[in-house]
């Protein structure tokens, strides 16, 4: 079978500006990104575009993939002489600069996969034929059955990793090839074998235009076309071996042994009026004669050949150099940069479309554009709306929902954090949360009232079942973002299908929580009755899995995620007619080896002391006033102190949990389950009588007990309010079994929790996994 190849593609722009446009007070705010790029690139050529950060590299590239949404753009992209062709998704394939791979699969799955999606039309035998081809095209055969890896999986090489995601890319053969940065993160050898493929994937045929930042002498050795970015302005387009000459014809000289690339990069970034200064009296050449640094691991070293005082030779026909001034020779052990001012950058674009070489691009861009009278690329017929082509439109979503509902399972089956983390969080919590309400009874209101704490902690439990979903669903959002912006397939097709795929991973957990759970508290006897129990346990994961969902997608990362749906959860349970009636919400709410290991820990305590303190802070000033406590600005700052002393502890116990886990989603996991169990035992669920001895140790470390005591203390003591029922607040503190608490020894308490917790804190920053991070 020979598999179908896309028409080469001859990519041409002709004038192109593009503008980002922001609002502010005063109106729009246009900043142009691009200036006038003309530019050619023909079948079989690989073009680098190369400038400093900030030169427009990127945008440039988008706007040719057509990936860029926004802005203003002027000026018009030709594929074959059609100008700004709609179905440029057809032809044109984008390696982004990170690789948007998923961890636990391997490498021939992530590319049967996408083969499938990829080329949903042809036959199954002949996805795998491209599959295997594409593989041996890059080869990947050594590493096939390896799985990606990533920060939970040790898995291939970073090179390896960047071959896979150019692999996913090839599998529909795609004519024109754009790759952003695709040597970013390789070491030198790597990078040299990543650029010799794409020259090898251009000789076949392919356009393939990537981004370069600062490739090594080897690596740019190998580029066919270079196009140089200044400030979003073409200074330089033609054949890369004559750069070079190009600058020696205008004064810049590269000197022998130095990297071209590091030379066409020095004389397009400004140098500091402070380094000029420094060495305007030390001569007037533009190269320093100091040795050069390492170039991406390559000691070569190199002089001017004539000494620091020489001029470099110009062309006969070069225009005279720069005023000496402007070229402070740098003193010796200087990086050996080129020095270059901002006017002499300035000049270059205008220095180009002066040239030869623009006129000869600008007259090939108009010879190309000719051939639109001969044919060119034609725009495809409108579909007609037909009952076959809706058949085929269905089953095209129905199996992009299959291979995306088999890909989500075989990730999350591999993944120990949800395949084997929230079922044990589950069956832990079940029988540490049964043994604490174990065989509740049922003759007064006193176990009526505990077995209320009980079940509402349940709903508690389910609603915070599904927090995993913030870790790792960032992950899957970058994946997904690639892929539809790739054409591969629909954001519908992926929601339905990730509905599908977790489904045993998001239910299964809270059911063995309830089957333990049910029968170790000894709710009411009956198979009906723990049936709906169960059924109205699952129907609340299936809302609090669609939420945390819902907040994911929306928030631009899981950080601010985790805040936002931290306060909704507050706000949730508040309103959850548990803590307050009805009647008492108000009706707005019912509607929305350099340092030490104790350096670094006595710096984060003091750098963090404003941004822990101050947020808790405002909270406090802002509640105790709208709620109504206790009148007395004595009070409120009491108030204010044991929060504050409270949110010290809090913070020692998270650093203490961070530093003892070995990610950040087993620590979520644990500190969870330890929150749930500082809840319980916090005196406000149960009374010390009723939780059970074993655990009952567990109320001496927690701090919420102790907060909550001590504001409870400043509330009701001596407050004489409350004489409807009760015998003012005292008569409440003895309700609460808090007649013999002091606030200030409660404090000190507090104090000694924070001091203790910061302790283990430090030993687990000392001793534990100090490892992580050095890639050993």
């Amino acid at each position: 079978m020979v598999f179908h190849k896309h028409e080469p593609i001859t990519v041409c722009a002709k004038g192109l500006n593009y503008w980002i446009v922001k609002k502010t007070r005063q109106g729009e705010e246009r900043t142009q990104i691009i200036h006038d790029v003309d530019l050619i690139v023909k079948p079989g050529q690989l073009l680098a575009i190369m400038g400093p950060s900030g030169s427009g590299k990127t945008t440039l590239m988008n706007l040719i993939a057509g990936r860029v949404t926004g802005g203003e753009r002027e000026g018009s992209i030709y594929f074959n002489g059609k100008a700004n062709a709609k179905n440029r998704k057809k032809f044109v394939s984008y390696v982004m600069q990170s690789d948007c791979l998923l961890e636990f699969l391997t490498v021939e799955e992530t590319l049967r996969l996408n083969a499938t999606l990829k080329l949903k039309h042809k036959k199954p035998e002949e996805r795998m034929e491209r599959v295997e081809k594409v593989i041996a095209e890059l080869g990947l055969q050594k590493c096939r059955g390896t799985a990606v890896g990533g920060p939970m999986k040790k898995g291939i090489s970073g090179g390896e990793k960047k071959r896979v995601s150019i692999a996913t890319e090839l599998l529909d053969d795609p004519a024109l090839l754009c790759l952003d940065e695709p040597t970013s993160g390789l070491d030198a050898a790597l990078a040299y074998d990543m650029l010799k493929l794409l020259v090898q994937l251009a000789k076949g045929g392919r356009t393939i235009i990537c981004t370069v930042h600062q490739p090594r002498s080897q690596v740019f050795a190998l580029f066919d076309q270079l196009l140089l970015l200044s400030r979003g302005r073409v200074v330089y387009q033609g054949p890369a071996v004559d750069a070079d000459a190009y600058f020696d014809k205008h004064g810049y000289v590269c000197p022998a042994h130095f990297n071209p690339a590091d030379f066409l990069l020095d004389i397009l970034t400004e140098t500091r009026a402070s380094e000029l200064g420094e060495k305007a009296d030390n001569g007037s050449s533009k190269i320093a004669p100091a040795p050069l640094g390492d170039e991406e691991g390559n000691n070569d070293k190199a002089t001017t050949e004539d000494g620091p005082d020489a001029q470099p030779d110009a062309p006969p026909d070069a225009p005279p150099p720069p005023a000496a001034d402007n070229h402070a020779l740098l003193p010796s052990g200087s990086k050996g940069r080129i020095n270059i001012t901002g006017a002499e950058i300035e000049r270059f674009p205008e220095l180009f479309h002066q040239c030869d070489l623009a006129k000869r691009i600008e007259d090939q861009v108009d010879k190309e554009l000719d051939k639109r009278s001969e044919g060119g690329m034609t725009a495809a017929p409108p579909k007609k709306i037909t009952l076959e082509s809706v058949k085929q439109t269905l089953s095209g979503f129905w199996l992009e929902v299959r291979v995306l509902a088999k890909r989500t399972v075989l990730n999350s089956v591999r993944n120990p954090l949800k395949a084997m983390g929230d079922v044990s969080q589950n069956i832990f919590m079940g029988f540490i949360l049964g043994a604490i309400f174990w065989q509740l009874g049922d003759s007064g209101l006193s176990d009526a009232q505990n077995r209320a704490g009980a079940i509402f902690f349940i709903a508690v439990n389910f609603a915070f079942a599904t927090f995993s979903v913030m870790m790792t669903f960032a992950p899957e959002r970058a994946l997904l973002n690639r892929d539809t912006a790739n054409g591969i397939h629909g954001v519908l097709s992926y929601f339905v299908a990730k509905d599908i795929g977790e489904l045993l991973f998001v239910h299964f957990p809270p059911t063995c929580f309830c089957a333990i759970f049910y029968f170790m508290v000894g709710l009411r006897p009956g198979i009906v009755y723990f049936l709906k129990f169960l059924l109205i346990s699952n129907i609340t994961v299936f809302a609090s899995f669609a939420l945390m969902v819902s907040v994911a997608a929306a928030s631009p990362s899981p950080d601010i995620g985790n805040i936002f749906i931290g306060m909704l959860m507050v706000i949730l349970m508040l309103t959850s007619g548990y803590y307050l009636k009805d009647g008492d919400i108000p009706p707005w709410d019912t509607a929305n080896g350099i340092h030490g290991v104790l350096s670094y820990f006595v710096a984060k305590d003091i750098g963090e002391l404003l941004f822990v303190h101050f947020p808790p802070t405002c909270f406090c000033a802002i509640f105790y006033f709208m709620v109504g406590l206790r009148p007395g600005i004595v009070y409120f700052l009491k108030f204010l102190l044991i929060s504050n002393i409270t949110v010290f502890a809090s913070f020692a116990l998270m650093v203490s949990v961070a530093a003892a886990s070995p990610s950040p989603d087993i620590g979520n996991i644990f500190i969870g389950m330890l929150m749930v169990i500082l809840m319980l035992t916090s005196g406000y669920y149960l009374k010390d009588g009723d939780i059970p001895p074993w655990i009952a140790w567990i109320k001496y470390i927690s701090y919420i007990r102790y907060s909550f005591f001590g504001i409870m203390v400043n509330e009701f003591e001596g407050n004489d309010r409350f004489q409807d029922d009760i015998d003012g607040g005292d008569g409440v503190l003895e309700f609460f079994d808090l007649e013999k608490q002091n606030f200030w020894t409660l404090c000190f308490i507090l104090l000694g929790l924070g001091v203790g917790f910061r302790g283990v804190a430090f030993l687990c920053l000392q001793y534990l996994n100090r490892k992580q991070g050095l890639e050993l």
